[in-house]
């Protein structure tokens, strides 16, 4: 009788291992398809609590910084004014342009209002503007907007790789390609000026600078995605991106290959 009861234990305990290792094997075929959907869920959450950051930095520091300008602006007489007063002016100046791209950086609000590559061809005006670079960008003429974690993350790791090429000063000419389909977004960032030997791109790996750009690395891999940086004789050093789209496919014109420089 004692052992036939601890056959019988025996029996459950084996049951429940393979109940378990069932169980096991079904979770983890759920996960393929679940990982993806919880990773965009966090990210959501993530950027909006960077975007309520990001609206409280431009609503009241940055109107504190406004009035503070405006009130050094009228302090300022021609015949008698401070140096000191010209200086804080300058300092306030320069605060609320940190603080602007600060901002930016925290949550792109553009994107709320423009397409993609619109958002991004805005961007890299300003930073053409500012430093006196040349940056192509050639996009879609008809563009389908993504899920907002995706758009987010694509629009960061090229701004982040123009900026970072054009601070070290390793390139003048920037060139920027985005392609869409119905499954994924493909962009390539090409630093012209790299052909003389520098690797721009590829010291991201290694500058102190470049956190941002690590952290759309490590987005562009949470969401199903790859990067890659290559370089070539001809065209330089370049950066892929690809990042997976959930659109409907009948939505996107097949066959409009056309892409507008900017």
């Amino acid at each position: 009788m004692e052992d036939r009861r601890r056959q019988n234990a025996q029996s459950d305990v084996d049951a429940s291992g393979e109940t378990n290792k069932t169980k096991g094997a079904h979770e983890s075929k759920l996960t393929n398809s679940e990982v993806r959907d919880r990773t965009l869920e966090l990210l959501t959450n993530h950027d909006a609590k960077l975007r309520e950051l990001a609206e409280y930095l431009h609503d009241e520091i940055g109107q504190l910084l406004v009035s503070t300008s405006m009130h050094l602006h009228s302090s300022l007489k021609p015949a008698s004014h401070s140096p000191n007063l010209t200086t804080c002016l300058t300092i306030v100046q320069q605060a609320i342009e940190r603080l602007r791209d600060l901002t930016r950086q925290l949550h792109p609000s553009i994107l709320e209002h423009l397409s993609l590559p619109e958002s991004i061809r805005c961007s890299l005006s300003d930073r053409e503007h500012r430093d006196g670079v040349e940056i192509e960008l050639f996009a879609p003429t008809h563009w389908v907007p993504a899920l907002p974690p995706i758009e987010v993350t694509c629009y960061r790791a090229v701004v982040q790789l123009v900026e970072h090429a054009v601070f070290h000063r390793s390139s003048d000419r920037v060139r920027v390609d985005m392609r869409q389909d119905a499954e994924m977004i493909e962009v390539t960032i090409y630093d012209l000026d790299s052909t003389s030997g520098s690797e721009s791109f590829r010291s991201c790996h290694d500058c102190s600078r470049c956190d941002g750009w690590r952290e759309s690395r490590r987005r562009i891999e949470w969401l199903g995605g790859d990067w890659q940086i290559e370089s070539t004789v001809d065209q330089g050093e370049s950066v892929h991106i690809h990042l997976p789209i959930t659109v409907d496919a009948g939505t996107i014109e097949s066959g409009d290959d056309s892409r507008e420089p900017r």
